[in-house]
């Protein structure tokens, strides 16, 4: 009995089709990207056992588990966002059979003792009568420094205090992480300002909704009093914000690749109360709400080794109102604001003097923006629009014992 072939020519299309599909499977197979499966995890570099804990409970990675090499960094990346790293990296070894890993992952603390400084020159045109293109020019200086400490706590936990420079400003507060799940947070903060007297707590919390989002949330609030001749005035602000983050970005204070997107939705309320104890005149009271919304973003792309280049936009809008009858009445004022930019920034640091000295970059700045207000009360200001011209170049310096920025800009601002 014979059996039944299939033509020739049928039997040379069917070796054709089996040859493309194996060569198109091939360039698939060898581009797929290798996976490791991480069989421990361990922390070098750390000072204190608690933050080996913390860094590895922030990179999100459980062990047992297969990564690819992108899921590595991006768990790298999101290390270097706590604020006692300055650096991490990690190295795989080989793990206790063949096809299993070590991740070993080695961090660049700040020091106990740290110094927080920027020192800020800008040069602005002010409108010299309001809504007039008329303008004079002004330069103001202004010069931030904080020194503080942070020490840990416990296995999750993490103190710390500053004091400022301007104005005495002294904060101390403790955040404890992991406290709501793997990667999340809740730190307690107090504020205290001589100058008026006013204490401050606030509390604020996060979660990871994935390994490039979290939400964040932030509530203070504050309450002081002063006496100035006849007249004591006491004044409450309570506020809150949720803020929705999106973060791809390689670094948080020196990116060159990546992303970064953010929302907030905000909620203040100022209570003041003002009693003239010589005139006997009637108590005047003030309650004025305030709600707002913004959006804002940057993406950052490399150019060179040294050089990278980042796109940025930001929108907000801001609605008042009060209980306040009289004409200076702010019910109804509303608000907007939006700027696009462009940064160019040059690292003058690389390789092993970076790993020396530390990071340092020369950040050139450019932006535009809009602002518009309107109020719907008494004084029946339909709008005023005005747009503003910046300019900026600035320095920053990095490593274990301090931030220093050192910053000058050009405002131009023209009102119409």
């Amino acid at each position: 009995m014979q059996h039944p072939h299939p033509p020739s020519g049928a039997r040379f299309r069917l070796l054709l089709l089996v040859l493309f599909a194996l060569l198109a499977a091939a360039p698939a197979a060898a581009q797929e990207a290798p996976r490791f499966l991480i069989e421990k995890i361990s922390v070098a570099g750390n000072r204190r056992p608690a933050s080996a804990r913390i860094v590895v409970s922030e990179s999100l990675l459980k062990e047992g588990q297969t990564y690819g090499e992108d899921e590595l960094r991006t768990a790298i990346h999101r290390i270097k966002r706590l604020p006692f790293i300055i650096d991490a990296d990690f190295a795989l070894k080989k793990g206790s059979e063949r096809g299993r890993y070590e991740l070993v992952v080695t961090v660049e603390e700040t020091r106990p003792l740290f110094a927080d400084i920027e020192v800020q020159g800008d040069l602005a045109e002010r409108p010299v009568i309001p809504n007039l293109p008329q303008a004079s020019r002004r330069f103001d200086f202004s010069n931030n420094a904080a020194l503080g400490v942070r020490e840990f706590l416990g296995s999750e936990g993490l103190v710390f205090a500053s004091i400022g420079s301007s104005n005495g400003l002294v904060q101390v507060g403790y955040t404890r992480y992991d406290l709501f799940g793997r990667g999340s947070f809740a730190s307690f903060a107090l504020a205290y300002d001589p100058e008026n007297r006013a204490f401050t707590p606030s509390l604020s919390a996060g979660v990871p909704l994935t390994v490039n989002q979290s939400l964040r949330a932030t509530a203070s609030w504050l309450k002081s009093s002063f006496r100035s001749g006849g007249v004591r005035e006491e004044f409450t602000q309570r506020s809150g914000q949720l803020d929705w983050l999106y973060n791809t970005t390689d670094d948080p204070l020196f990116p060159t690749r990546g992303g970064e997107l953010e929302a907030n939705l905000a909620y203040g309320r100022f209570d003041s109360v003002a009693k003239f104890t010589d005139t006997g005149l009637a108590t005047l009271r003030f309650d004025e709400r305030t709600w707002g919304f913004s959006l804002s973003g940057r993406h950052h792309r490399p150019l060179t080794a040294r050089q990278s280049l980042s796109f940025s936009f930001a929108a907000s809008a801001l609605q008042f109102a009060d209980d306040d009858p009289t004409p200076n009445s702010l019910s109804g004022t509303h608000g907007y604001q939006a700027s696009v930019g462009v940064e160019h920034a040059l690292d003058l640091l690389l390789g092993e003097r970076a790993h020396r000295w530390g990071d340092l970059r020369l950040e050139t700045s450019a932006s535009y923006g809009g602002s518009y207000s309107g109020t719907a009360g008494v004084f029946g200001l339909d709008d005023h629009p005005a747009y503003q011209l910046t300019l900026g170049e600035k320095l920053v310096f990095r490593n274990p014992w301090a931030i220093v920025r050192l910053g000058v800009s050009y405002r131009g601002k023209v009102m119409r």
